[in-house]
């Protein structure tokens, strides 16, 4: 997902400043609902600020993310592979 941001960033899309308040917030919602801090993933973060942006700015939607994310799911492990 840092990569996808960076270029959306580099083309223009969206500004930092339009993105960090969104991972600012993203963080500070998982450390009010985990207190405990376990199971901490910034990556995880990172996607859901990142879907915000892009949801609010209709760039998509986020049945789409939901609905590529099932077919992804689906694929069998090693299915890209092409060795043995």
């Amino acid at each position: 997902m840092l990569g996808v941001t960076m270029a959306l960033l580099d083309a223009g899309r969206f500004e930092w400043s339009d993105f960090q308040p969104r991972l600012v917030a993203a963080v500070g919602r998982w450390e009010a609902e985990h207190p405990d801090g376990a199971g901490y993933r910034y990556y995880e973060r990172w996607t859901e600020a990142l879907e915000s942006l892009l949801g609010d700015r209709g760039m998509l939607a986020p049945a789409a993310i939901d609905e590529r994310a099932a077919v992804l799911a689906r694929r069998p492990a090693g299915h890209d592979h092409g060795h043995r």
